[in-house]
């Protein structure tokens, strides 16, 4: 469903782009009423670009439509003059009194948008982020709350359970499974939109189960989902019936899950186990799930119906857990010094044959690559380096600055280790913040990355639990450099 245009700054590709995105935004699940604003917030963007960008030259853009489960996300990316956004804002009383309306482009933009972020990136050039959130029928504005009370309880004595793949017509039962376990509290809020749940199933972007009873109540889900940057999948949702836990439903689910996505050729897969609990740790470890990484403030703290004894009273950090569905074949990766006895370690848990190799000094190319993923209600940002440059100092700065403006809360970039050139770039990363975070296998394009992190939560390490040796080790290497920092030194103080 994504998609991208790639358009000259004339004014002949306004309307075309605007008209584009409605149409894109409709097949994407938007309704007509916000495929429209959509459609509108970027023709006044692309329209601010063809007339002030790039001069009196001539200059091209490019368009990227991306459609997640819960929102569908635009990207304007351009290569045109420095702009500075604080010197173009929009102000009601000038624009009364002098007919001066600077900015005013940038304020609809703001108000069409339910999340708009710029970013600078020096010579790789500019980024405006347009977020429209799905508005589809909540499970509970499609039935009565009759349909939606918790189910009898059908446990007493021997039960039979089927467990299928998950269907189109199987959302419904989804979404009321879920408001049944957990109410309002789950804390992927698309599952209570059948409609997304459907278009997710019928694009393949997920590999799901369900498991009824014999009666065909709706007891257990389990999804996988298909990341969209590399051959590999997530462990990502799952619920089982309050009345039908502990009968072995979730290993069940589970088993069968990683034989369908080793079936449909999946490299491997890896499950963000929260750090809250190690009930989830513990479960993976069952299935052969090694830990690869500890990523701190992940997301705000959320409390879920049915363990309220196990929810944080922080953000909530996630240990990174991984398998291998098939071999890989050997590689050569160049890691940092201070963390290669522990990145090797990892490898060697995750049975990935590699040969680590000396540093040297690459010659690199004027322009680095930096790609930015943001989830915008997490406040939580990820920069992925596709290539080191020059300006890879600069690029870092203005893309930081910008995301703390937008308040983004937790900043983690993850660097090549088949690039000669990550070693070097650490120590300057560790400057300005970053911590240790792990090593993320086949995570970008079937490559392995290094990964730091940057978080400005405040908090106490007591509450994140570790379950593995290895996820021990890393806790330890990640709290003390977290001390180290200023958000750390704060918690100290406090």
């Amino acid at each position: 469903m994504d998609a991208t245009l790639k358009l000259k700054n004339k004014p002949n590709i306004i309307g075309a782009a605007a008209n584009f995105t409605y149409h894109w935004g409709i097949n994407s699940g938007l309704d007509g009423a916000h495929a429209t604003r959509l459609a509108v917030a970027v023709s006044e963007l692309v329209t601010d670009v063809v007339l002030f960008a790039f001069g009196e030259q001539e200059g091209e853009m490019e368009i990227a439509f991306q459609r997640h489960d819960d929102r569908v996300e635009v990207i304007v990316h351009e290569y045109g003059e420095p702009f500075n956004p604080d010197r173009h804002r929009y102000e009601r009383r000038r624009a009364l009194e002098e007919g001066n309306f600077t900015g005013a482009g940038f304020e609809l933009v703001q108000r069409l948008s339910d999340e708009f972020i710029y970013l600078n990136k020096g010579k790789q050039g500019k980024e405006f982020r347009l977020v429209q959130h799905m508005n589809t029928p909540h499970i509970t504005e499609l039935l009565p709350a009759r349909e939606l009370s918790s189910t009898a309880d059908h446990s007493q004595g021997p039960q039979q359970y089927t467990v299928k793949p998950v269907a189109i017509e199987d959302a419904e039962d989804i979404s009321k499974l879920i408001y049944r376990t957990y109410g309002h509290t789950y804390y992927k809020d698309k599952l209570y939109f059948p409609r997304q749940l459907e278009l997710s199933i019928e694009q393949k972007e997920k590999i799901g189960v369900i498991t009824r009873t014999r009666q065909g109540e709706p007891v257990g889900y389990f999804a996988v989902l298909r990341t969209t940057d590399s051959n590999i999948c997530e462990v990502g949702e799952a619920v089982v019936a309050i009345k039908h836990r502990r009968k072995g439903l979730m290993k069940m689910m589970l088993r069968q899950l990683i034989e369908m996505a080793r079936e449909r050729g999946l490299l491997a897969a890896f499950g963000e186990a929260t750090a809250a609990h190690i009930i989830s740790q513990r479960v993976n470890a069952h299935f052969g799930f090694q830990t690869v990484a500890i990523v701190l403030s992940i997301s705000p703290v959320m409390v879920l119906s049915g363990f309220e004894k196990h929810t944080s009273s922080q953000d909530l950090s996630s240990v990174f857990e991984f398998v291998l569905l098939t071999d890989i074949p050997p590689r050569e990766v160049y890691l940092p010094e201070q963390y290669k006895n522990i990145l090797l370690d990892i490898y060697q848990l995750l049975g990935m044959e590699v040969t680590a190799m000396p540093e040297k000094t690459p010659t690199l190319p004027e322009i680095a690559e930096l790609e930015v993923q943001i989830a915008y209600e997490d406040k939580f940002a990820l920069i992925i380096v596709r290539q080191f440059g020059e300006d890879f100092e600069d690029q870092i700065d203005q893309i930081f600055n910008n995301l703390e403006e937008n308040q983004i809360r937790t900043i983690d970039i993850d660097l090549p280790v088949s690039d000669p050139a990550t070693p070097m770039h650490v120590p300057l990363l560790r400057q300005r913040g970053f911590i240790f975070c792990g090593l993320m296998p086949l995570f970008h394009q079937e490559a392995d990355y290094f990964r730091l992190q940057f978080t400005f939560a405040r908090l106490d390490f007591d509450l994140i639990h570790a379950y593995s040796d290895m996820a021990k080790r890393l806790k330890a290497i990640i709290q003390k450099e977290y001390y180290e920092t200023s958000a750390g030194r704060k918690q100290v103080v406090s």
